[in-house]
């Protein structure tokens, strides 16, 4: 503070937010919808450094208005964007949710395990996996489904199904 300048006290503050309140509100409200947060935060900063506020105050409000409006457009644009992301983020986890993985592989094993009770008659056949329960030696499943599929494979390129179980009896 020089010599000439009177104390920068709340005597001060008053006047200043009295004689220039009115300005600052109109150039708020011309560029942002909460034009009363703007207004504070400038007087605000102009308490804080009220050392440094120049005569005539009213181009330092002005600037630090527009400071503080361009803060609020980016908070804006932060806010939006962040709403943006938050929206696609529960819509793809609710396209990829885990559970629905765990759901499925309980039911595929809850079929799998009906099938087997099916496949079994009142005690007569053990729950035994299916190579096992056809007389087949457990490794030669794969082998005996390759060979079935290329047979298929070969008649249908043929033109004609061929089927090696016999009609069924009418």
């Amino acid at each position: 503070m020089s010599q000439g300048q009177p104390a920068r006290d709340e005597v001060w503050f008053e006047q200043l937010y009295r004689t220039h309140h009115g300005a600052v509100l109109a150039y708020a409200r011309r560029r942002v919808a909460d034009a009363d947060d703007v207004v504070a935060e400038v007087f605000s900063a102009a308490w804080r450094s009220r050392d440094r506020v120049p005569e005539p105050p009213l181009p330092w409000l002005y600037r630090t208005a527009a400071n503080h409006v361009l803060h609020a457009h980016r908070a804006r644009g932060r806010r939006d964007r962040l709403s943006v992301r938050a929206t696609q983020l529960d819509t793809s986890a609710s396209a990829t949710d885990p559970a629905d993985g765990v759901v499925a592989r309980l039911d595929t094993s809850r079929r799998v395990e009906s099938a087997f009770d099916r496949l079994s008659t009142a005690g007569s056949m053990t729950r035994r996996p299916a190579p096992t329960t056809a007389g087949w030696l457990p490794g030669s499943l794969p082998q005996r489904c390759s060979s079935w599929l290329s047979s298929r494979r070969s008649s249908l390129r043929g033109g004609t199904i061929a089927t090696t179980s016999p009609a069924p009896a009418r």
